[in-house]
């Protein structure tokens, strides 16, 4: 197992024995298998995606660059404003181009403008659901689509979005849902009786690290890591 290659020189193998010895013997193949497929952005990945992200967004606009108008998900401190801040910086961008939550009237006055909420993660779809639903209290008389760009998205978050006509998610990679690691069949455990017994695994340290969601949020089963952080729909032992 190359996990230099996996965690792209941010985890040593021995770092990753550590953690790997945490788990019994039993165990460890299960944890093993799993972190073979992680998705795991470093900040090369990261400012990669970003950029590749950029040209995604300009082509679901379809409309001239300074109309769109660019708003972190969530407060100073969440992951959306650190995704911004590499946004903006990969993609050589004006500062004006950016709108914080308390200055989006704008968007009632120009409808020419297109908002576009800078996110790292789609997972279930429901947070970023909210953070349209609060957009649009905010500016009210807000007309027209409303973009969601991510570095990458859970293909059942992103339906969900879809489900209503004002909002256009777009992630620059896509997690489907047969890729899951409890998916039937399984892309990590094609035999139903290894499946079922990682599942049982899975939970059981779930239930420790996570009790309210122990295969993640919304029992979203995610393997996807940032550099700066882990989204709560990632499977707790991780």
């Amino acid at each position: 197992m190359d996990v230099n290659a996996i965690f792209d020189g941010d985890i040593s193998p021995d770092e990753f024995g550590q953690w790997l010895s945490q788990f019994p013997p039993s165990d460890q193949p299960f944890a093993e298998k799993l972190a073979r497929h992680f998705r795991y952005y470093s900040l090369r990945r990261t400012n990669v995606a970003l950029r590749r992200l950029y040209v995604q967004v300009l082509e679901a606009a379809g409309v001239p660059e300074d109309r769109l108008r660019f708003i972190p998900v969530g407060y100073v401190a969440k992951s959306g404003s650190v995704i911004a801040y590499y946004f903006r910086k990969q993609n050589k961008l004006k500062e004006d181009r950016f709108l914080s939550s308390n200055h989006v009237a704008v968007l009632e006055h120009d409808t020419s403008l297109v908002p576009v909420l800078i996110d790292d993660f789609i997972g279930s779809g429901h947070q970023s659901l909210q953070v349209v639903n609060e957009l649009r209290a905010a500016a009210r008389g807000l007309q027209g689509r409303v973009i969601i760009a991510a570095i990458v998205g859970l293909e059942s978050g992103i339906e969900l979005l879809r489900r209503d006509p004002g909002i256009f998610p777009i992630s620059a990679d896509v997690v489907e849902n047969g890729d899951l690691p409890f998916a039937e069949p399984s892309p990590i455990f094609p035999e139903p009786s290894d499946r079922q017994a990682a599942l049982e695994a899975l939970t059981k340290y779930g239930q420790r690290l996570y009790p309210q969601h122990p295969l993640g949020y919304a029992r979203s089963q995610g393997l996807i890591g940032f550099f700066y952080s882990t989204p709560n729909n990632t499977l707790p032992i991780f």
